[in-house]
């Protein structure tokens, strides 16, 4: 636990640091809302990165096409094997 007198807490590391365009990643987000049916708040996005900037992630996916997810809604992400 930490303590008034420890100072700030330490910068949350962005998880998509690393990822570039052209690489296809799997980006884990937090949904805006919980998903009524399921109760799930995290979702998986798995694409090719097309554009990112300080504030966005741009994938472009098989079945839902671009998809722009915030880079504050990211919890983790990886870079993953191109699909053959």
């Amino acid at each position: 636990m930490r303590d008034a007198d420890d100072g700030p807490a330490p910068a949350r590391r962005d998880p998509a640091d690393g990822l570039v365009p052209g690489l296809r990643a799997a980006v884990r987000h937090r949904l805006p809302e919980r998903d009524p049916a399921t109760g799930a708040s995290l979702t998986d996005t798995v694409g090719d990165v097309i554009t990112i900037d300080a504030e966005t992630v741009t994938l472009r996916t098989r079945r839902r096409g671009d998809v722009v997810v915030e880079r504050s809604r990211i919890t983790a992400a990886r870079v993953v094997p191109a699909r053959d």
